[in-house]
């Protein structure tokens, strides 16, 4: 998520750097964000703390979660210029905040009322397959699903 807001962020926001600097930046978020967890999960399941990508019990979330609190911490607190990306750093502790506010909200809720927090998330799921079904335009549905016999 980090990395998407800040290719957003480059593209809309006029920034006084060279496009070689943010394109930099770019990729180190890219690395900070998205290959340095991924090593970190093979490291953790590699030494018996983490046993599935599913993280099935709350002993094998929390690692994951506090290694990815300080990855976004040392994304906003060093990598980037404090002075020019003060909107960057917002979103990068917005995104720290609204995970761990959410997934606290989402137990509680799970706790105290099951049958209506699942039945939400799965209403979520199902209101979202409008925008995520592949082919929701009449040319593609045409090209895999008729292809065959024009």
């Amino acid at each position: 998520m980090p990395w998407m807001g800040a290719v957003y962020y480059f593209s809309i926001t006029p920034v006084p750097y060279p496009p070689l600097k943010i394109s930099l930046w770019l990729l180190s978020i890219i690395f900070w964000s998205v290959l340095v967890p991924l090593i970190l999960y093979f490291i953790l399941k590699k030494i018996n703390i983490v046993h599935t990508i599913d993280l099935k019990t709350s002993k094998e979330r929390i690692w994951p979660l506090l290694l990815n609190s300080i990855i976004l911490g040392y994304l906003s607190y060093s990598l980037l210029p404090k002075s020019k990306c003060v909107e960057l750093h917002y979103f990068i502790l917005g995104a720290l905040i609204s995970v761990k506010l959410f997934s606290k909200f989402l137990t509680w809720s799970y706790k105290n009322h099951k049958n209506n927090t699942l039945s939400c998330l799965v209403g979520f799921m199902i209101g979202s397959l409008p925008s995520l079904w592949p082919w929701q335009n009449e040319s593609f549905s045409n090209k895999i699903f008729l292809s065959n016999y024009s």
